[in-house]
């Protein structure tokens, strides 16, 4: 099997990843979230050994769909490593703006 590197996660996450940034009423902050959804739980595993960080769960259990997921400094680490990368305009845009939105990023 392949061996994983930021480009090639960059490329998987353009196909199967998601970002936001969410606001959390009760503790009136944003909470930035990034996921990457697959039914092989493997290279979910996989892209979680190579980052170091996050958790791989059942997200639809009928489907046996996966996913990985990071939240906050983890979820900032990620997309900051796949944001070079990336090639499609609507990921980039979804990236920044949930980036843009955490108020916490200042190179955007």
């Amino acid at each position: 099997m392949k061996k994983l590197n930021w480009e090639w996660i960059a490329g998987f996450y353009e196909g199967e990843g998601s970002a936001g940034c969410y606001h959390n009423k009760r503790e009136n902050r944003y909470h930035l979230k990034c996921t990457i959804s697959q039914q092989n739980k493997n290279i979910l595993n996989r892209i979680k050994s190579f980052v170091g960080f996050g958790s791989v769960c059942i997200a639809v259990r009928e489907t046996g769909v996966y996913k990985w997921q990071a939240s906050t400094n983890q979820a900032r680490i990620f997309l900051n490593n796949v944001l070079p990368y990336l090639k499609t305009t609507h990921k980039k845009k979804q990236l920044l703006k949930a980036l843009k939105r955490d108020r916490r990023f200042v190179n955007v």
